[in-house]
C-alpha cells in the first residue's frame, strides 16, 4: 500500500515479512528521492525484531543507522532556524544573518556559566552544538545511534518533549513516529570550518559536552543554509518510518522502562530522577 508522507511517497509494510520484502526489493526509478518505507509499531518487541533485521542487512562492518524520534509523524526532517510556514519559507541569506546574531548573544552571555570554553580550532561547531544542547535555533538536527533512545523520544510525554499530537497522515490518526536512515558523510571540520559555508548535508558527532548527550549517544545532520530547497536528496537509499499510534504509546513506554530505557537514564542527574520518580508515582494513584 501507499500513500504520502512529507510530500513524498511512503509504501506501507502491514507485517514483518512484508517490511524485509520492501527493504530488500531494489529501487527501480532513477529519482534522486529516497524510498520510504513505514510499518506501524504496536509492542518494544516487534520494534526490536524489526531493528534486527535492518542491523543484519547493514552489517556491523558498514555505516550504522541513525534514528530520531518524533511525536509528530507528519514532522519534516527540517533544522529548528529553518523552520516557517510553508507558504514563507526563510531564504539562505535570511538564516545566516539571524543565526549569526543569535549565536553572538548566546556566546555572549553563556560564557559566564561554562566551566570550559570551546576550543580555538573547532569553536564555531563547539558552540553550536552547546546551543543545540540548550534548545537555541541552529541548523543542526538531532539523531541518536540507540533505536531505543529515539523510540523513547517518541513516545514520551514530559517537560523534555510536547504534549500535542498532529493528523498522522499515513493512517489519519494521531501518530508519533521514529525515522531511520543511514547517515550521510562525517563533517571534515579542517576543511569546513565554519557551518554556515557548508554546501552539503553532513553527519556532526559533538565532543562530550554534556552527560546526556553521551548517554543518548547522540549525533547530529548540520544542514547548509539552502536546505529548504532540497528536503530529501540528501537521504541516501531508504528511510524507514516507524509509526506508533496514540493509543499505543504508553504501554510501549513501559516496555522501554522494563528494559532501562527512562528519563533517568537518558537524562543524568536530578532533573531526570525526580522526572522519572514523578511519572512513576502518578500512574500508581
Amino acid at each position: 500500500m501507499k500513500t504520502r508522507i512529507d510530500g513524498v511517497d511512503v509504501e506501507i509494510a502491514d507485517k514483518l515479512e512484508d517490511f524485509k520484502l520492501l527493504i530488500n526489493k531494489e529501487k527501480t526509478d532513477d529519482s534522486p528521492l529516497p524510498r520510504n518505507i513505514a510499518i506501524e509499531i504496536k509492542n518494544v518487541y516487534f520494534y526490536i525484531r524489526c531493528i534486527e533485521f535492518l542491523h543484519e542487512r547493514t552489517g556491523h562492518d558498514k555505516t550504522p543507522l541513525i534514528f530520531r524520534g518524533h511525536k509528530n509523524s507528519d514532522f519534516s526532517l527540517t533544522p529548528s532556524i529553518m523552520r516557517s510556514d510553508q507558504k514563507l519559507r526563510p531564504q539562505s541569506s535570511d538564516i545566516d544573518k539571524y543565526e549569526e546574531k543569535i549565536m553572538f548573544e548566546f556566546q555572549r552571555h553563556a560564557r559566564p556559566f561554562l566551566d570550559h570554553l570551546p576550543r580555538e580550532d573547532v569553536e564555531k561547531w563547539e558552540w553550536l552544538a552547546l546551543a543545540q544542547h540548550h534548545y537555541l535555533p541552529t541548523r543542526l538536527l538531532d539523531w541518536t545511534y540507540k533505536a531505543g533512545t529515539a523510540l523513547f523520544f517518541a513516545v514520551d510525554d514530559s517537560i523534555y518533549g510536547y504534549n500535542r499530537f498532529n493528523t498522522n497522515p499515513l493512517e489519519g490518526d494521531d501518530c508519533s513516529c521514529v525515522w531511520a536512515i543511514t547517515p550521510p558523510n562525517e563533517i571534515d571540520i579542517p576543511t569546513h570550518d565554519n557551518p554556515s559555508k557548508i554546501t552539503d548535508v553532513y553527519t556532526y558527532t559533538p565532543p562530550h559536552i554534556a552527560p546526556r548527550i553521551t548517554m543518548q549517544q547522540g549525533c547530529f545532520t548540520v544542514h547548509p543554509s539552502n536546505y529548504c530547497n532540497d528536503l530529501h536528496q540528501w537521504i541516501k537509499g531508504t528511510r524507514v518510518i516507524f509509526f506508533i499510534k496514540q493509543e499505543n504509546r504508553n504501554s510501549i513506554k513501559s516496555g522501554l522502562h522494563s528494559i532501562g530505557i527512562n528519563r533517568a537514564t537518558l537524562f543524568p542527574g536530578l532533573d531526570g530522577i525526580a522526572n522519572q520518580i514523578t511519572e512513576t508515582i502518578r500512574r500508581a494513584y
